[in-house]
């Protein structure tokens, strides 16, 4: 039982650090002047083809109709939320926009209760709450001057998580309409749906990956299904009230600690209460029911 738990513990490391990379790596080609419309192109196509790999050595179970309508919906709310969350990035640093991210989950959670009548504890509540209290907050970090974005920072920010939360949606309807031993194959379409809208950018900006953009989006593209797949076996050792709250919540701390040792990204006072409020909210709202 020992054994299990360590190695359940370990996916969930695996987990939390390839999705603290994806923030890294994308500031890492702003950096250096990448195309990100290629680079996520290429992410998405490596990551496609990856999650199609893992369907068939792990013999994913096969996907309905509607559960191919969740995978497309979910790759197009991915698509365009990866551009929001690049220009996020660019003007405010890699702890808000995902901070932003973390938190676009609430759309998903108020879903559950308005649509599927699932009744919330008060802890879920209180996290709730605590995510509107933070957004306001997370807004008043100041934005680069140098970065040539019409708009205020929040403007932004609200558009990477209305666009994001599409993606909490569809995987929360697939929750009702899919089976879950066909989740690698529900990621190979998710993906591949939003390598299709990148490569259609792609041609219709003519456009080109160039050789600094290709290695980058395989890495990306490799974090993004080694973490996702990485949560799916972590999930297979460990109850869900461990992975989700530790997850989310870590995952976003170590966001931060990392932004700042390697970007030297400072937060404001508002942003940094924001924050603050950020990381209870998501324990809270991924605990279950008392």
């Amino acid at each position: 039982m020992e054994e299990v738990l360590t190695v359940g513990y370990l996916y969930l490391i695996v987990h939390i650090a390839g999705t603290v990379s994806f923030g890294h790596i994308m500031k890492w080609a702003l950096r250096r002047r990448c195309e990100l419309a290629a680079v996520g192109a290429v992410n998405y196509a490596v990551a496609s083809s990856m999650s199609l790999l893992f369907a068939l050595i792990l013999g994913s179970a096969g996907l309905s109709v509607s559960a191919i309508a969740t995978g497309i919906l979910g790759g197009l709310s991915y698509v365009v939320s990866f551009f929001f969350y690049a220009q996020a990035m660019r003007l405010t640093g890699v702890s808000i926009s995902t901070a932003v991210v973390r938190l676009s989950m609430l759309p998903a959670v108020l879903a559950s209760v308005l649509i599927w009548g699932e009744r919330p504890g008060l802890i879920q509540v209180v996290g709730m709450v605590l995510v509107f209290a933070s957004l306001p907050l997370l807004s008043q970090q100041p934005g680069d001057k140098t970065v040539p974005l019409r708009g205020e920072v929040w403007h932004w920010l609200l558009a990477v998580f209305v666009t994001t939360s599409g993606g909490y949606l569809a995987a929360r309807l697939f929750q009702e309409v899919g089976s879950p031993a066909a989740k690698p194959l529900l990621l190979s379409v998710w993906f591949g749906v939003s390598a299709l809208v990148g490569a259609f950018y792609l041609r219709v900006q003519r456009l080109a990956p160039r050789p600094a953009d290709l290695p980058l989006g395989i890495v990306l593209g490799a974090a993004n299904v080694i973490g996702n797949f990485a949560l799916l076996a972590a999930l297979e050792s460990l109850p869900g009230a461990i992975v989700f709250p530790v997850s989310t919540a870590g995952g976003l701390v170590l966001t931060i600690l990392t932004s700042a040792a390697l970007w030297r990204e400072k937060l404001s006072r508002p942003a940094l209460a924001g924050v603050l409020m950020a990381v209870p909210a998501l324990v809270l709202m991924n605990l279950p029911k008392a």
